[in-house]
């Protein structure tokens, strides 16, 4: 009978573990956290632990601020949908981060191994400040320190470094670039396109 006590308690403990990802440092408006396990999400807090698998949803007219153990800060828009899939303490290993909608930037001191992913792209970013806009249709990112690599269904990966914008958008079923402004860089015939310097809108 003890032995078997124990195995139920060593099982319930496992179930409730939490593998730290960073903590919510600020929190304007509506926030909450989908935690794993958990039948429905919360308030978000400030200094509430974030665990690795948590998914942070930020209402409208409301805004929240991340800070991850990597000592990336994470700062989240309005609309703003994202889960924390794989969070690294160690720089040079990458961390993971689904972005569903909304409006992300990220900075650190020392650059950052990134993947995001939204529903259009996928970003392979190695830098210390991003900022990435996505939603069901489409999604840009751009890396204001740092490089990133940008791939998608469609087509092979596309690189750029600091001061360029990459788009990707769904178009009747498939995956391809969007319509560029003057003064593209480089252009793909499918996939992700590559275009010019461009300033990014700030959460």
């Amino acid at each position: 009978m003890s032995a078997a006590l124990v195995l139920v308690t060593d099982v319930s403990q496992g179930a409730n573990a939490c593998e730290e990802a960073g903590q919510v440092v600020s929190v304007e408006g509506e926030v909450t956290i989908h935690r794993v396990g958990e039948s429905k999400p919360r308030n978000a807090v400030v200094e509430e632990r974030l665990c690795v698998g948590d998914s942070v949803a930020v209402g409208g007219a409301s805004r929240a601020a991340l800070k991850l153990v990597n000592n990336a800060v994470l700062r989240l828009d309005q609309h703003t949908s994202l889960r924390l899939a794989v969070v690294s303490a160690n720089s040079q290993d990458f961390t993971w981060l689904d972005v569903a909608q909304g409006l992300v930037q990220s900075f650190s001191r020392q650059p950052q191994r990134m993947r995001i992913d939204t529903k259009a792209l996928r970003a392979m970013i190695h830098g210390t400040e991003f900022v990435i806009r996505a939603s069901d249709r489409d999604a840009e990112v751009t890396v204001m320190e740092g490089e990133v690599t940008v791939s998608n269904e469609a087509g092979g990966g596309r690189q750029a470094d600091a001061g360029h914008l990459l788009l990707c958008g769904l178009r009747g079923g498939g995956r391809h670039g969007l319509v560029l402004a003057a003064g593209c860089v480089g252009i793909a015939d499918a996939g992700c396109h590559l275009a010019g310097a461009r300033s990014a809108g700030r959460p």
